[in-house]
C-alpha cells in the first residue's frame, strides 16, 4: 500500500530530522540485508535480495526526498511537535 509506505516515511523522517550527524543509509542498507540474509538462510533467496533491495532503493530515495523537505521547514516542524506534547 504506497499511501501506508508515504505515511510511515513523513514519520520516520520527522524523527531521522532531529538527528544531527549525517545520515548514511547505505550502511543501514547493507546491515539489513546481512541480517535477514542471517535471520532466515534457509529461504533466503536472489529473488529476496532482488525484492527488498528493490524495496529500500524505493524507501531511501522517499526518505531523502522528505528530508529534504523538512530542512527547510524546521523551524515549522519544532514548533507542531512542541504543541503535540
Amino acid at each position: 500500500n504506497t499511501n501506508r509506505l508515504q505515511e510511515e516515511c513523513d514519520v520516520l523522517s520527522l524523527r531521522l530530522i532531529k538527528i544531527k550527524d549525517p545520515i548514511v543509509f547505505a550502511e543501514f542498507k547493507a546491515v539489513m540485508l546481512a541480517s535477514l540474509r542471517s535471520l532466515i538462510p534457509k529461504v533466503w533467496g536472489v529473488e529476496h535480495e532482488v525484492a527488498w533491495t528493490w524495496f529500500w532503493d524505493n524507501l531511501e530515495r522517499m526518505l531523502k526526498n522528505q528530508l529534504g523537505q523538512l530542512k527547510g521547514q524546521q523551524r515549522a516542524v519544532d514548533r507542531f511537535i512542541r504543541n503535540l506534547s
